[in-house]
């Protein structure tokens, strides 16, 4: 198969099994150059795979989530209903941490501009013309190009979170504490990413992009009323991805 028909996935695959540290991210891309789309698409997925590596490295939350399910897989009240339900348990549960760590890196971006705190990987904000991370808060910053860093964070953050809607419906049913417990955080997280727009205002202080209380009240009133319907889950989820 030539370079130029790998697809995204096959791509992934062997970005993940050759990349050993940064220093191997332009030789593997070399390996590319012949096809120009695949060299790109080998050029985002490295980003968002040392993105992965960055949050897993640097995140407390990562690991507190990380944890929490740990026990949960482990324990015995969890004893899965198929084989299939404990595969996605087993597949997804990274993509759970990752999804809650990317919202809150999206979310309080510009409480941590002000910080002059950055967890944006540089990497990212290269690609969109950005000499380091820091040079995306100044006053002048092109707001398309800050916008644009901040819309691929938003679009890997919406596919953690389908990953983790997955972990979470492959929880039994009889157990609605553990479950609630996923869901919460998640249509939390996924109701901010909603109210985003197009990011060109995550950076303005007249600008609060983030869930009210009513937000709040209505996701646990509704989860706790739903939380036994796959169907309902993936179709509020939906909802608010699609709207956003």
């Amino acid at each position: 198969m030539s370079v130029a028909m790998i697809d995204d996935d096959k791509i992934f695959k062997y970005v993940r099994e050759k990349i050993i540290g940064k220093e191997d991210i332009e030789k593997i891309a070399e390996k590319f150059k012949d096809s120009e789309e695949s060299y790109d698409v080998v050029k985002k997925l490295v980003d968002f795979f040392m993105l992965e590596n960055y949050c897993e490295e640097d995140s407390f939350v990562f690991d507190e989530v990380r944890e929490c399910l740990a026990e949960i897989e482990t324990g015995k009240i969890l004893a899965c209903e198929s084989e299939k339900s404990a595969y996605k348990l087993e597949t997804y549960d990274v993509s759970f941490g990752l999804a809650l760590q990317l919202a809150n890196i999206i979310k309080d971006v510009r409480e941590d501009a002000e910080r002059k705190v950055c967890f944006v990987p540089e990497m990212i904000c290269h690609c969109h013309g950005f000499e380091s991370s820091p040079a995306m808060f100044a006053p002048d910053a092109d707001r398309k190009a800050r916008a644009s860093v901040m819309k691929e964070l938003v679009e890997e953050a919406w596919k953690r979170l389908a990953d983790a809607i997955e972990y979470t419906i492959a929880l039994p049913r009889r157990n609605p504490r553990i479950r609630l417990f996923c869901l919460w955080p998640l249509f939390m997280a996924a109701k901010n990413l909603s109210i985003m727009g197009d990011c060109t205002h995550l950076f303005d202080k007249d600008h609060k992009a983030k869930l009210t209380r009513d937000d709040v009240k209505r996701i646990i009133k509704t989860t706790t009323l739903h939380f036994y319907s796959n169907s309902w889950i993936k179709k509020q989820f939906e909802a608010l991805r699609d709207g956003a």
